[in-house]
């Protein structure tokens, strides 16, 4: 059985333990399930679930409903992790042994529970937390902190989580929200949140007009006073290897000159 009090490395064997086990029900599962979307389609079909329970007494629930967001079908397993007073999560969303296997917290799902949910007073109208958090956070951006951990960046806030088990296992440790943080908090959640929502609207104008130009981004940036940071980011993420210090000289004659053609751009950084 899952236990708040195993190590993430048990916590991984277990779950790869059960994953085998559970994967000819779930393969089996999937192919149901796609069988009866295809026939309510156009429609999309009704959540559909069924529970597993191991030998190792996990109790799995095997969930398909459609997602908005992919536009499609989407597949999980998910079982509690027992706690004293709360329960976090493991959670598989592919049955191969390949997948990456996520850990939730019991002190992810409590701090996101105070953070979010209770904060903006959320209804979750008969859903699990941990599946209102799980569907409500589709959209997110991924950005990799300076000790190897990540911050997983949505609209509802900021989950920090780190890599175990040679990338296979990614645990999410605890949920920053907008309430009452710590001065250092506060500008990690304004800067990450800034550029999250900065690339998301650069993710929209470069699908509607295929346009990310330096110019485009510095004002997105601006707008969302992600600054610097998320310019290098873009340019990181879309793979385009450009110096610092050219993006910043570019940006200054932006800036000094007020300009909004590449044209210009061009000719003032042709005299630098």
């Amino acid at each position: 059985m899952f236990l708040t009090s195993m190590s993430r490395e048990e916590l991984y064997a277990e779950a790869h333990k059960d994953l085998i086990a559970i994967s000819t029900k779930a393969n089996m599962f999937i192919d149901k399930v796609r069988k009866r979307a295809a026939m309510t389609s156009p429609f999309p079909v009704a959540p559909q679930r069924i529970t597993v329970t191991t030998t190792r007494k996990n109790v799995w629930t095997l969930e398909g409903r459609y997602n908005s967001y992919m536009h499609a079908l989407a597949f999980q397993a998910y079982a509690p992790v027992i706690g004293a007073s709360s329960n976090g999560y493991i959670q598989i969303t592919g049955f191969k042994s390949s997948n990456i296997i996520m850990h939730y917290t019991a002190h992810f799902m409590q701090r996101y529970k105070e953070r979010y949910i209770d904060h903006y007073q959320i209804d979750l109208k008969g859903e699990s937390l941990f599946n209102y958090f799980v569907y409500n956070n589709t959209d997110v951006l991924y950005t990799r902190k300076n000790n190897g951990g990540y911050f997983i960046v949505s609209d509802h806030g900021i989950a920090v989580a780190e890599f175990s088990n040679e990338r296979q296992l990614m645990t999410h440790i605890t949920f920053l929200g907008d309430d009452e943080l710590t001065l250092r908090k506060q500008l990690i959640y304004d800067e990450e949140i800034g550029i999250y929502k900065g690339v998301l609207e650069l993710k929209r104008l470069k699908l509607r007009k295929q346009q990310d130009d330096i110019i485009t981004i510095w004002n997105i940036a601006k707008k969302h006073h992600a600054g610097f940071e998320m310019v290098k980011r873009w340019y990181k993420w879309n793979g385009v290897e450009i110096s610092e210090d050219y993006l910043h000289q570019c940006i200054e004659c932006i800036e000094k000159y007020h300009v909004q053609s590449l044209d210009k751009l061009g000719k003032l950084m042709s005299q630098v």
